[in-house]
């Protein structure tokens, strides 16, 4: 029964971010839907996808250390409303701009989540369930990022991409007054104490950063230009290219589940963390630079999109053994998660800048996968910083 009690709080959080993540990840799908009910061109319906990211890239830091200033607890409400207020600016947006409007408030509304949540496990839950629900928290993102993509379409074709809109909206408002009720007893809103602003933030957590930047750019970019080789290489439909997509993406979420599983039992991050660089390294260069048959191009960017998962729970897990004091946790949080969401901004769009008819993706893959050298370095020094062996 205890441990019951324990698991409530951060299996609430784990469930926002999934939702959290849903919204990161619905754009895409409906890309098709939104441009012609809006007439956007393809370069305002791509900065669209990507403005979440771009808010996340430009102002992980400064709202995670916000986040730190006025309390994880109450930055988590700020959070719930700012997405369910984005998700009802878009469902009512009649002209592009309220649709931008409404992402870049989702866009507030998904950073300030993202790094208040993590720092709420830590305070709601034991010390020794922390690494594993930090590596649960690993996982929402692929989690609903599968959940949008196979059902986008087919809830579109039923009830309208506005709907998707209502239904977020509402999904946040009933969690945000979940949370206010505090049934499952998170952080309270005593006033925190209060960081002051500064850039003087643990080695370490720019390591985490450096790596993860790494990761989401081969990750996102073999995810976003795997269904292009399917329909260079085969006859296959634009569904089977997205099953074959979202398996890919499932591939992670079972990668990061497994990665969780394995620090829990007491594997070192920084091994899971280099097992993860080395397959992205691997998959990139197959994928992109050797290009072999339809049947094994699945499975290689499967194998590494489910070991390249081990990479996100583990530096995740880290983040707090790197922060001096809790104080300045979600600030931590915020700058990994820009690195992130840099990574993820810049690898699709590099990948394609390498693109050359004489080379074909080749280069792209090789830029790729060299990246994973610099990652395997920061691993070493990660490894060599780590707060457990410096201080024995």
């Amino acid at each position: 029964m205890i441990l019951r009690k324990e698991i409530v709080a951060p299996a609430l959080f784990l469930l926002i971010g999934i939702v959290a993540a849903i919204q990161y990840g619905k754009i895409a799908p409906l890309i098709p839907v939104l441009r012609g009910t809006f007439a956007l061109d393809l370069i305002p319906a791509g900065w669209l996808a990507s403005l979440i990211s771009i808010v996340a890239a430009i102002g992980g830091y400064a709202i995670g250390y916000a986040s730190d200033r006025i309390g994880q607890s109450r930055a988590l409400k700020v959070g719930l409303l700012a997405f369910a207020i984005g998700n009802v600016v878009g469902a009512l947006a009649t002209a592009p701009a309220f649709l931008f409007l409404g992402r870049f408030v989702e866009g507030i509304g998904y950073v300030s989540l993202m790094v208040s949540v993590p720092s709420l496990i830590v305070r709601t839950t034991p010390s020794r369930l922390h690494r594993l629900f930090l590596g649960l928290w690993g996982a929402v993102v692929p989690a609903g990022m599968m959940l949008i993509m196979l059902t986008a379409g087919s809830l579109h074709r039923h009830i309208g991409w506005q709907s998707i809109w209502w239904a977020s909206a509402l999904a946040f408002a009933a969690m945000f007054l979940l949370v206010a009720a505090r049934p499952c007893g998170p952080a309270s809103d005593a006033t925190p104490p209060r960081p002051a602003f500064s850039i003087d933030v643990p080695a370490g957590v720019w390591i985490l950063a450096g790596c993860f930047a790494i990761y989401t750019m081969q990750w996102l970019s073999l995810v976003t230009w795997l269904p292009s080789f399917y329909h260079e290489g085969t006859s296959s439909s634009a569904g089977a290219r997205a099953c074959v997509t979202a398996m890919v993406v499932g591939a992670n979420i079972i990668g990061n589940l497994l990665g969780t599983a394995l620090l829990y039992r007491g594997v070192a991050s920084w091994v899971l963390m280099s097992i993860g660089a080395i397959a992205m390294a691997a998959a990139c260069v197959i994928v992109f630079a050797i290009m072999p048959s339809a049947g094994w191009l699945g499975l290689v960017a499967f194998a590494g999109s489910l070991l390249g998962g081990f990479i996100p729970p583990s530096a995740l897990s880290e983040i707090p053994l790197h922060t001096h004091g809790r104080e300045k946790l979600s600030a931590a949080n915020g700058i990994v998660m820009q690195g992130a969401s840099i990574g993820s901004l810049l690898g699709p769009p590099a990948a394609a800048a390498l693109y050359s008819p004489a080379y074909a993706w080749a280069i792209s893959g090789s830029v790729l996968a060299a990246a994973s050298i610099l990652s395997l370095a920061i691993i070493a020094v990660l490894k060599r910083r780590d707060p457990r062996t410096t201080s024995s």
